[in-house]
């Protein structure tokens, strides 16, 4: 899941502390580019200085395919941005501004349980009992800060790469994840998850600012077949050549207090050997 928090001293200040994963390659799309571009590279090469009909080539070849599609299919910025187009100002304005209206997500997840001996015909082995699987999620109230989006005046697409930082330093969201960790505390062992906090939101988007002016070789087929014939080069040169300067959008949310109280804790369990005491 894509996860950012910040512990900021106010609202006007944002330094995000990534507790999930982030855009891939820095999110600007150059990183997976590069990549696709050295391997479509390495494998032409092979093809060429090889001898067409050798085996040990063809199964490199075959091989390096397999890896470039299997990185792409896995999660590349750029092509998260081609699949996700907006077309004319207006569109692109209320994809972009869906997100300025919704609450960051929490969820919240552990897992408690205890050991107890059973007998295994003469030998006694520790078999973990799982008591309970405690789950929580809901929204968090919030403000909305984030500033206007940059238009790219003059380019006919720009790609736009988006990022969220979560202003948590008025937010009770941290002590309440601890109190309701507390108030599962009855049984011996349990695994607490990172908790994670996100904007639902797109992770790029492909901004066509003149729907009228887009060329054929900028739409998601084109450039999906320059990858399957390891052409990316080529393909996303001629992208390069008609799209401004990637754009990265910036969600700031400032975040209050949740609408809920944890309980105390309810009085603590005490482990004898295969059974529970209270």
């Amino acid at each position: 899941v894509d996860t950012e928090t910040t512990a900021a001293t106010g609202a006007e200040h944002f330094n995000s502390r990534a507790t999930g994963s982030l855009e891939r390659c820095g999110g600007c799309g150059a990183g997976d580019c590069c990549c696709a571009t050295l391997v479509d590279v390495v494998a032409w090469f092979f093809i060429l200085v090889g001898v067409a009909g050798q085996p040990l080539v063809l199964l490199v070849v075959l091989v390096m395919w397999g890896c470039k599609m299997y990185m792409l299919r896995r999660g590349s910025p750029f092509f998260d941005a081609i699949g996700n187009q907006a077309y004319g100002i207006e569109q692109i304005l209320h994809k972009v501004g869906g997100p300025c209206s919704a609450d960051p997500v929490f969820m919240w997840d552990m897992e408690c349980y205890h050991y107890e001996e059973r007998r295994d015909g003469d030998s006694t082995k520790q078999v973990k009992v799982t008591t309970s699987k405690p789950h929580k999620e809901g929204r968090v109230p919030s403000a909305d800060l984030t500033d206007p989006l940059s238009l790219e005046v003059g380019a006919v697409m720009s790609l736009i790469y988006f990022k969220a930082k979560l202003d948590t330093s008025e937010s009770d969201v941290n002590q309440l994840f601890q109190r309701w960790v507390a108030y599962y505390d009855g049984d011996k062992c349990k695994d607490v998850e990172e908790p994670r906090l996100w904007l639902p939101r797109p992770k790029a988007m492909l901004a066509v600012w003149l729907p009228e002016a887009q060329p054929f070789y900028t739409t998601p087929c084109f450039l999906w077949l320059g990858e399957v014939l390891m052409l990316s080069f080529v393909s996303r040169m001629l992208f390069g050549s008609v799209s401004g300067k990637p754009i990265t959008h910036v969600y700031k949310k400032f975040l209050f207090d949740l609408p809920f109280e944890i309980p105390d804790p309810p009085p603590r369990r005490c482990g004898t050997g295969s059974g529970w005491a209270t």
